[in-house]
């Protein structure tokens, strides 16, 4: 009796851990296509290490529960690239208000080194670093998106078109 309830137990622990690696590889390769537009990923940062990452742009550790860094590069032009930080929130409504809490502590710093700041909807678009910038929301994710100023757009439609 006692085999078998250890047996059903143990059966279940691993599903529910297959399903969870299912779960975060299908999440991956949503959130990080090999192609997008004129663009390939080059490369994977994920786990302990994007977690680092974000915390070392924030100064410090946030509330998240994953983060993820792509690098792409333009297939037509290498020295095109674009970086995508992903960082998963606990909620919707947390990754907002981090978004915004973050959004607003760099737009009334002194010493930024952004500007020309403008939003739409909930996208936030600025310049920087030689780069143009996007940072938004999206469902439990808060991403940020830096590249040159005309690549950008095929990152914020696929996002937006496949996190619905």
């Amino acid at each position: 009796m006692l085999k078998k309830r250890f047996s059903l137990i143990l059966t279940i622990l691993f599903l529910i851990t297959g399903l969870s690696l299912c779960y975060a590889s299908n999440l991956e390769k949503k959130l990080f296509p090999p192609k997008l537009g004129t663009f390939k990923l080059v490369k994977l940062i994920k786990g302990k290490k994007a977690m680092e990452e974000v915390y070392k742009l924030h100064g410090k550790k946030i509330n998240i529960k994953a983060a993820w860094v792509a690098h792409y590069e333009n297939i037509k032009n290498p020295k095109d690239k674009v970086t995508v930080w992903i960082s998963q929130a606990s909620s919707e409504k947390e990754a907002k208000k981090q978004v915004e809490v973050m959004m607003k502590k760099i737009i009334n710093s002194s010493s930024t080194p952004f500007y020309h700041f403008s939003r739409m909807k909930d996208v936030y678009i600025f310049f920087g670093l030689g780069k143009r910038h996007l940072v938004f929301p999206k469902k439990e994710f808060v991403f940020w998106i830096t590249g040159e100023p005309g690549e950008l757009r095929y990152f914020v439609h696929y996002y937006y078109k496949v996190l619905k």
